[in-house]
């Protein structure tokens, strides 16, 4: 298996990109999933198969790779920093930005998020305006 391939498309894909760095430790990435579960499910009311999730320590994946292959309207970075997967931005943390037509969040890493409510809910802000459910 090519190392750099990328995982496997979910087949309800719906251009929403997850980039993270999985814990090694097995109760942390859990608490890792749990949050973006938590996050997808309860929150934006969305399936985990509308997302693509890639752990960028098992595939080392840039975005305009990524791009060539899929159509992505939405990136999120947990704990992943831009020039990570290849992006050549500054992006605030919990800052909604464009960048070429492109939605890009970038967030603290999920099993810090999970202990600081203030920092979920400046996440949370981010993504209704993201998936335009401020209201």
């Amino acid at each position: 298996l090519n190392s750099s391939a990328i995982p496997l498309i979910p087949e309800a894909f719906s251009g929403y990109v997850i980039f993270y760095k999985k814990s090694k430790d097995p109760a942390e990435a859990e608490v890792q999933e749990n949050l973006m579960q938590k996050l997808i499910e309860n929150g934006l009311k969305l399936k985990m198969d509308n997302f693509l999730f890639i752990d960028i320590m098992e595939h080392p994946t840039r975005i305009t790779a990524l791009k060539k292959q899929l159509e992505i309207t939405k990136c999120f970075l947990f704990g992943v920093q831009e020039n990570e997967v290849g992006l050549n931005a500054v992006i605030p943390v919990y800052s909604l930005v464009q960048i070429a037509s492109l939605d890009v969040l970038k967030s603290d890493a999920p099993e810090l998020l999970e202990k600081n409510s203030a920092l979920k809910s400046k996440l949370w802000k981010q993504l209704q305006i993201s998936f335009n459910l401020a209201g």
